[in-house]
C-alpha cells in the first residue's frame, strides 16, 4: 500500500525536498512506486470491474427468500442482502470498461428478443456438498424452457462480443 498515492505530486516533491534522509537512490524508487501506483496502473493498464449478468428478482420474491436468514441464523453463511438478491445467469469475470459497454449492447440486445417469464423456485439448498463446512445458500426451482434459450442467447452474444468463455 503506497501512503503517498493521495498526495499531489507538488505536495510529494515538497515533502521529499524537506527531507534529508531520502538519498537519491530512494527519492527515484519513491516516485516510480507512486508513479507505477498511481498514474501507470490508472492510465496504462486498464482498470477492470467484477461482473456477471443477472435477473433483479422482484421486491416480494426478495423478501420471501431473505425471510430464510431469519428462519436459519445459526448457519454459519454469509447473508446476501436483501437488495442483492438475484439469479446469476452468466459470471463474466474482470472486464475494462470498453468490455462493460460491449456487454451492455449485447445484454440489450438479447433482452429485446425475449418476452418476460415466470419462474417457480421451489427449493433452498444449503451447500456445495464437499465444502466442509459448506457456507453458500441458494434456491432452486423447476427447469424453464424461457430461461434456458435466454441463458444460450446471452451465451452466443457474450462469446461473440468479449473473451467470454462459458
Amino acid at each position: 500500500v503506497n501512503p503517498f498515492s493521495n498526495w499531489s505530486w507538488a505536495s510529494l516533491l515538497s515533502f521529499i525536498s524537506r527531507c534529508p534522509l531520502l538519498s537519491s537512490f530512494y527519492y527515484y524508487r519513491l516516485l516510480m512506486s507512486i508513479f507505477f501506483d498511481t498514474i501507470y496502473k490508472d492510465l496504462i493498464m486498464e482498470k477492470r470491474h467484477r461482473i456477471f449478468v443477472a435477473i433483479n428478482l422482484p421486491g416480494d420474491v426478495k423478501k420471501e427468500l431473505f425471510s430464510c436468514s431469519e428462519k436459519w441464523p445459526e448457519l454459519p453463511a454469509k447473508w446476501t442482502a436483501k437488495d442483492n438478491l438475484h439469479i446469476t445467469l452468466e459470471f463474466l469475470g474482470n472486464l475494462t470498461e470498453e468490455e462493460m459497454g460491449e456487454v451492455c449492447l449485447a445484454v440489450k440486445a438479447v433482452a429485446e428478443k425475449h418476452n418476460s417469464f415466470s419462474l417457480n423456485l421451489n427449493q433452498i439448498l444449503y451447500g456445495p456438498p464437499k465444502k466442509i463446512p459448506p457456507e453458500m445458500i441458494w434456491a432452486e426451482g423447476e427447469k424453464s424452457k424461457e430461461l434456458s434459450a435466454l441463458r444460450q442467447d446471452l451465451e452466443n452474444a457474450l462469446t461473440e462480443k468479449v473473451r467470454f468463455v462459458p
